[in-house]
């Protein structure tokens, strides 16, 4: 049976699968916040996770844009600005200022949740559960990752969020993945 083509839908998979590799990485992330301070992923391997994420949320705009309509134009207004505001807020951090750059990419997730939405809604016509999951995943990782900086155990409740929103993002690549 030959598959049909269905750029639309590629494009979307394409998006969510690697959402949901960022998706593991941030846990790890968050993980190592909650184990020895948010200041550690600016060192060594968890900087290598965090330039991979900068790298992946390239590869998912990129993706994600090419879906077009509402979602492909908020992608392209908005994805550049939350990539270049933390690279270069893992970039102050590497710089010896954590805090600085840890502010600079909590700010640049509260920007991505502006992409969410229209996210969100093209979602729904694959699956409202996994939809909703994904978009409640979301806000609650991004009213939640400041905290990390007051206590990093608050790592914790990020790290649910990006649980949450990884099911649903599953949930999604999995009904995207079929035919047109």
């Amino acid at each position: 049976m030959e598959r049909q083509n269905c750029p639309e839908r590629e494009s979307y998979f394409n998006g969510t699968l690697a959402s949901i590799v960022a998706a593991i990485i941030i846990a790890w992330l968050l993980y190592q916040a909650y184990e020895y301070g948010y200041q550690v992923l600016f060192q060594g391997v968890r900087l290598a996770g965090m330039i991979a994420l900068l790298a992946i949320g390239v590869a998912a705009g990129y993706s994600y844009k090419k879906v077009g309509g509402e979602l492909g134009e908020r992608v392209s207004r908005y994805a550049p600005i939350v990539l270049g505001l933390a690279g270069i807020g893992v970039m102050v951090g590497v710089l010896g200022y954590p805090l600085i750059g840890g502010g600079l990419i909590v700010v640049s997730y509260f920007l991505e949740a502006s992409i969410g939405l229209p996210l969100y809604k093209y979602s729904t016509r694959y699956s409202q559960l996994g939809a909703k999951l994904f978009i409640a995943g979301v806000l609650f990782y991004s009213v939640t990752l400041p905290l990390i900086v007051v206590d990093s155990r608050a790592a914790l409740l990020p790290l649910i969020g990006d649980i949450v929103k990884t099911v649903g993002l599953v949930i999604l690549a999995s009904k995207a993945a079929g035919g047109c």
